[in-house]
């Protein structure tokens, strides 16, 4: 809600379980304390992600990046958390599965 108040964008805020969304893009998917990477994209698989997720994660994030490598392709940058000390902003892009 903060983001929307001081962006110059308009923003829609859908509050809602990503699982009852249906046929829905968007520029940005911000997640916290929801799912490991791996959920968090299979949940999103009906979603038209445009450019980036945001995903507030903490100590294990290392271990999520590797289990999500196994099954998608994706470019993370990985930014620190000014709220928690062990926790870390994942900025993810270019999400598609990996071919097995």
């Amino acid at each position: 809600l903060q983001a929307s108040k001081i962006s110059s964008e308009s923003i829609e805020i859908k509050n809602s379980r990503v699982e009852t969304l249906s046929a829905v893009s968007c520029d940005i998917v911000i997640s916290r304390a929801f799912a490991d990477l791996s959920s968090i994209f299979d949940y999103c698989r009906h979603i038209g992600v445009k450019e980036k997720f945001l995903l507030l994660k903490g100590r294990a994030y290392k271990e999520e990046i590797v289990q999500a490598r196994k099954h998608w392709l994706f470019k993370v940058n990985i930014h620190d958390s000014i709220t928690s000390i062990d926790g870390k902003i994942l900025e993810i892009t270019n999400v598609k599965p990996r071919n097995t």
